[in-house]
């Protein structure tokens, strides 16, 4: 095991040091679209710089267990905030793969671990200029404390990444249904979100008005499946044009007030979905029965949400890697799909947005559409194995030692 995992350290060390060398320098074609630090920035220097009160006074769009990371680089103001904020990133990104250690220490493989080193350094320096590195530790956490029998830091690990980004909200049904005792993984995540909420008591009005309004209030994003479609048929004629707000390009079309609609449709019955399986097919201590199933629904999660924007592959990516702890996971035929769609994705954005947007270019149509039926096939994939490995018996886990080569 400690050569294996030395050469995993020495391979997670090495990509990072890339990663995080190109998000900071930000050179070449990675100067083309300004990262969200730009706007991480704008943020804490009004709340930190001037004193000015989050939600209440500045208009922020994140949930409050981001704040402290946007504060953090304010702090040390002789540094550029990129170069703080990104060491930051790798912090984050080092615990999720100690998490995912610990996955394959119980359930046996080691091969989660480096689909983690893998899946990011595909993704690119879009990893540690976003923030869904953070949610996306968090749910994974989660996976780790079920796996652990700890429903209660099960519950405040999905709380935190619901207060950094909304989507770990959604696998709290699948949870709930699953778990053996509802009662203390409802008590860790209402724990949490009774702290991290408690200083904004005041302001809740307008924290819910600028995180839930802004996000709800969203269009058809131009990435998305669904503005793949509308893009294809702008190519032939039909009649789409870029609205930008919220800080993104969405596509206006005659149709698009329906293809929202339906897409929220989809995406709450897959939830509710998940949540029947989870009831009804899953066994209470069948943790990575749970680790697939919650795959399966963030892929399904975005092939049918009306935003995908690059950064959302995060989540995928680190939740595929948690799957791949199991040496015997459904999900064998669905994760390895997504290596092209990662890197698609980092030759998309930012290489080819500029392009897609502004003259619904060809090649990039092209891209786009090749990483969305990439994500596609990982939903459909992950989704049949989560159907099929349902059959299989349950084991659970003791801890293992991790093979050395």
């Amino acid at each position: 095991m400690g050569g294996n995992v030395r050469l995993l350290i020495a391979a997670f060390v090495l990509t990072r040091v890339v990663l995080g060398g190109a998000a900071i320098a930000s050179t070449g074609v990675y100067e083309r679209i300004p990262t969200d630090t730009t706007l991480y920035a704008r943020y804490a220097e009004e709340w930190v710089g001037q004193g000015l009160a989050p939600y209440s006074e500045v208009d922020i769009e994140y949930p409050p267990v981001l704040l402290p990371f946007l504060a953090a680089p304010e702090l040390l103001p002789d540094l550029p905030y990129r170069a703080v904020w990104v060491p930051l990133m790798f912090a984050v990104d080092a615990a999720g793969l100690v998490a995912v250690l610990r996955l394959g220490r119980r359930w046996g493989s080691i091969a989660g671990c480096w689909w983690w080193v893998g899946l990011f350094a595909l993704l690119g320096p879009l990893v540690y200029t976003r923030y869904d590195l953070i949610p996306a530790v968090a749910a994974v956490w989660s996976l780790e404390r079920a796996a652990a029998g700890r429903p209660a830091a099960q519950g405040a690990w999905l709380a935190v990444g619901a207060l950094a980004k909304l989507w770990p909200g959604l696998l709290v049904p699948a949870a709930l249904a699953w778990t053996r005792r509802p009662w203390r993984l409802i008590a860790g995540g209402a724990l949490v979100t009774a702290a991290v909420l408690a200083p904004f008591a005041r302001a809740l009005p307008d924290l819910a008005a600028d995180v839930l309004g802004f996000h709800l209030a969203r269009g058809i994003q131009v990435e998305s499946l669904w503005a793949n479609g509308l893009l294809l048929a702008a190519r032939a004629g039909y009649q789409v044009e870029v609205v930008r707000n919220y800080g993104a390009a969405h596509l206006g079309s005659g149709v698009s007030g329906l293809l929202k609609a339906l897409s929220s449709a989809l995406t709450l019955g897959a939830v509710l979905a998940s949540a029947g399986w989870a009831r009804r097919r899953l066994a209470p201590d069948d943790a990575r029965g749970l680790a697939a199933l919650t795959f399966a629904l963030v892929a399904v999660l975005l092939v049918v949400g009306s935003v995908l924007s690059p950064q959302f592959l995060i989540w995928v990516a680190a939740l595929g890697a948690a799957s791949q702890a199991d040496p015997d996971s459904p999900l064998r035929a669905a994760v390895p799909w997504l290596a092209p769609a990662a890197a698609l994705n980092h030759l998309l954005f930012p290489a080819l947005y500029t392009p897609l947007v502004r003259q619904f270019d060809g090649t990039a149509i092209s891209v786009l559409s090749a990483r969305n039926l990439l994500l596609v096939a990982v939903a459909a994939l992950a989704v049949r194995g989560v159907i099929a490995g349902a059959r299989r018996p349950t084991t659970t886990g003791e801890e293992h030692e991790l093979p050395n080569a």
